[in-house]
């Protein structure tokens, strides 16, 4: 449990993720959270290529990410901002 306690208390937001942030809590429109999408999928492919993990494991969760972010996408165009 400490570790998991550690690893949380040790991330730590960085340039680009608080501008990100702070644009989403200002203007929170479509174009805004579809960014946010990409470069969340986009952190977590970089920290998944970094890890120890087998390479099919590394494609899988690769793929994995991408359908996501596709589905986040599509979510967010349908239902959050129909266009009406």
């Amino acid at each position: 449990m400490n570790d998991v306690i550690n690893y949380f208390q040790s991330i730590r937001i960085r340039g680009l993720g608080w501008l990100l942030l702070i644009s989403l809590y200002l203007f929170a429109n479509q174009p805004i959270l579809i960014i946010v999408y990409i470069y969340l999928a986009a952190v977590m492919v970089v920290r998944t290529c970094l890890a120890q993990f087998p390479r099919p494991a590394k494609l899988g969760l690769t793929a994995a990410y991408g359908l996501l972010l596709a589905l986040q996408i599509i979510f967010i165009s349908v239902v959050v901002f129909p266009m009406r």
